[in-house]
Parts: structure tokens; C-alpha cells; sequence
């Protein structure tokens, strides 16, 4: 309720933030002649996205004792990355407390 959207001038996808709808557009409508590629100095990886550049190099080429890691407060589990930490946190939640998200237009849900 009472959500400002931010609306593809392309296609139907939208969104509540504006740098994410920033992003879509430019993954998903720009041309990679027309932007210019975050290409990795240790393989091959390219992206028109800095965000999705940045975790590549976190994931692929950044040396275990140079990460900040995410520690789970329940388990031994760490991550590289916070929001896979989340991710996990979900297996120490009582299934009765998770918050479902629906689709308003189908039968999906996600936690």
C-alpha cells in the first residue's frame, strides 16, 4: 500500500527503487555496444553493471583472509556475501515465522 513504483518505460517490470529500475534498464535494454563493460583483469567476466562487477571480483578472485565475512550466529556458515547470509539465516527460523511473499498475479511465493 501507498508504494510510489517505478515503472520500465520499456516493459511491464517495476520496481520500488530507482537505482534498481536504473540498473534493469540497463541490463536488460542497452545494448553492450552502447554502455561501457566492467571487464575482470583475472578472467574473462564482463558486465554492464558495477554492482554485479564488484561481486564477481568478491566471489572469484578475492582471497579468503581479505574478505570481511558475513558469520552466522547459529552455525559455523559464513559468507562472502550478506545477502547469502540472509539466505541461510532462513533455516534457523521457525517455519511459522517466515514471512511469505505472494504474487498478486499468480500462485507464486517466496520467502
Amino acid at each position: 500500500e501507498n508504494v510510489k513504483w517505478f515503472q520500465c518505460a520499456h516493459c511491464s517490470y517495476k520496481v520500488k527503487l530507482k537505482e534498481t529500475l536504473k540498473n534493469h534498464t540497463i541490463s536488460k535494454h542497452t545494448n553492450s555496444e552502447d554502455v561501457e563493460l566492467f571487464k575482470c583483469e583475472h578472467c574473462f567476466y564482463k558486465t554492464k553493471l558495477r554492482s554485479k562487477f564488484k561481486r564477481h571480483v568478491v566471489l572469484r578472485h578475492t582471497y579468503s583472509e581479505d574478505v570481511n565475512w558475513f558469520q552466522c550466529e547459529h552455525c559455523s556458515y559464513k559468507s562472502k556475501l550478506k545477502a547469502h547470509l540472509g539466505s541461510h539465516m532462513l533455516k534457523h527460523t521457525n517455519p511459522e515465522d517466515i514471512k511469505w511473499f505472494k504474487c498478486e498475479h499468480c500462485s507464486h511465493k517466496t520467502k
